[in-house]
């Protein structure tokens, strides 16, 4: 199915201004295949890559993890999808950020974790 893991492409995580950005982690992407391997059903990266330009329009810091490929946006349907995700993402990830549509995880080391934050 992808290129980058059984169930993930590159195009999933490169940069949705049409920039050609889709330099994403290695490492961040397979924590992310083992997480969608305990969910058993499909996960949507609504954003991953961004361009400097790109990460600006989306209000994005200039210290955004998504500007290294360190970082994937996983959208969530509903309480109970999110309250799921949530669980099996803690196994994997330190940092994490819960929206009402979306759920941020990052592999930045520098950054303070354990860490968990809402939108």
């Amino acid at each position: 199915m992808g290129d980058l893991t059984e169930h993930f492409s590159r195009e999933e995580f490169a940069c949705k201004c049409g920039c050609g950005a889709d330099k994403v982690s290695k490492e961040l992407v397979e924590k992310l295949e083992l997480v969608r391997l305990m969910y058993g059903k499909p996960m949507r990266v609504t954003s991953g890559v961004r361009c400097a330009f790109h990460n600006q329009g989306e209000g994005g810091k200039k210290t955004s993890a998504h500007l290294q490929g360190e970082a994937a946006d996983i959208a969530v349907k509903d309480c109970s999808e999110r309250d799921l995700l949530v669980g099996f993402l803690r196994t994997q990830f330190l940092r994490m950020g819960v929206a009402k549509s979306f759920i941020h995880v990052d592999i930045q080391k520098h950054k303070p974790a354990p860490c968990l934050w809402v939108y």
